[in-house]
């Protein structure tokens, strides 16, 4: 069984930059850049974890669906 702790350690160890706006300072990595600015995804799968990654306002990006409920939903795969 993942607890969520065990998800947020996984979450956290994907991330390589420190986030000011988040409150998330890494001491491996104390500074961030522009391509650190993204969203860190963390899903069950099996009896392990996933760790992926989608990009800042991804629900913005192309193709875009006819409604914001439907463009985000296609994007977020759900």
């Amino acid at each position: 069984m993942i607890t969520v702790g065990e998800v947020i350690m996984h979450a956290c160890l994907a991330r390589k930059a420190s986030i000011g706006a988040l409150g998330f300072y890494r001491l491996d990595y104390p500074y961030s850049g522009p391509e650190d600015k993204k969203f860190i995804t963390v899903k069950k799968k099996g009896e392990g974890v996933e760790v992926g990654e989608k990009p800042h306002r991804f629900w913005l990006l192309e193709p875009y669906a006819p409604t914001y409920a439907e463009n985000y939903a296609s994007h977020a795969g759900l």
